[in-house]
């Protein structure tokens, strides 16, 4: 699996990247060239809002039950029907999970 080609290659739909801080399987120094480049190709076409990629601190390699929580408020903001009421917008979940700094951190 070669995310340095495989992850910008989803641009420009919507992507949320989650990883543990201290994921031994996926380090974030290898992490970060694939968010690197995935980045890249969503700044190329103008979608930057549509990548996100955080990383939970303190957190090895697993899914966690913030993990969950985002994404299912990531997934309902993201895939709600145009013209149905999400409680929140893409850009409203992640703004809340990246001002969580005790929680999350940008990669």
């Amino acid at each position: 699996f070669d995310g340095r080609v495989s992850l910008p290659a989803i641009s420009p739909r919507p992507l949320l990247v989650l990883n543990g801080e201290h994921d031994p399987r996926n380090p974030l120094v290898g992490v970060q060239g694939v968010v690197e480049a995935t980045r890249l190709a969503y700044e190329k076409r103008g979608v930057s809002r549509a990548f996100t990629a955080l990383a939970q601190i303190n957190t090895n390699h697993e899914c966690t039950p913030e993990m969950l929580r985002l994404t299912h408020q990531w997934l309902d903001a993201t895939l709600r029907p145009a013209g149905r009421d999400a409680s929140q917008s893409q850009t409203e979940v992640v703004t809340k999970a990246t001002r969580d700094s005790e929680t999350w951190r940008q990669l």
